[in-house]
């Protein structure tokens, strides 16, 4: 099935590309609502080589340190829709064996610790740091921006 997603998406992006002398446009980045089908169609043409230094956009983008600079064929790169990453971060942070962010370990236990530390309230800690609930947006927000 991903193949099939893989040819849909390369058969939209050549359409794109062949108007470009009448339009001016191209396609410069391919992006994923989340779906893991089309996510890995996306990898498939977007996670080829990494982007070259001779690159018309290398010098805009080598200095975006957390920015993946695979690309796929004409530098066309990935985009994955914010709120599943957003999603993803949250889930990490909740993982029982935390993660490390710049050096210093995050664990479920130290994000309570602080977050009580700033006067949040129990109730709502609790339901921001529920780790069952790994789809809500809502949460990752919450915890995003209570961190």
């Amino acid at each position: 099935m991903a193949n099939d997603h893989v040819s849909l998406i390369q058969a939209v992006v050549d359409a794109v590309n062949t108007k470009k002398a009448t339009t001016g446009l191209r396609v410069i980045s391919l992006a994923s609502d989340g779906e893991s089908r089309r996510g890995k169609a996306l990898a498939r043409l977007t996670f080829v080589a990494l982007l070259a230094p001779t690159s018309l956009i290398y010098e805009h983008l080598v200095h975006l340190h957390l920015l993946d600079l695979f690309i796929g064929a004409d530098d066309i790169i990935a985009d994955k829709d914010y709120k599943h990453v957003f999603k993803r971060l949250r889930n990490t942070l909740l993982q029982e064996k935390g993660c490390v962010v710049l050096g210093v370990k995050l664990t479920h236990g130290l994000i309570r610790r602080h977050l009580q530390d700033c006067g949040l309230c129990g109730e709502h800690i609790t339901r921001t740091l529920d780790p069952t609930d790994k789809q809500d947006i809502d949460l990752a927000y919450k915890l995003l921006k209570d961190l």
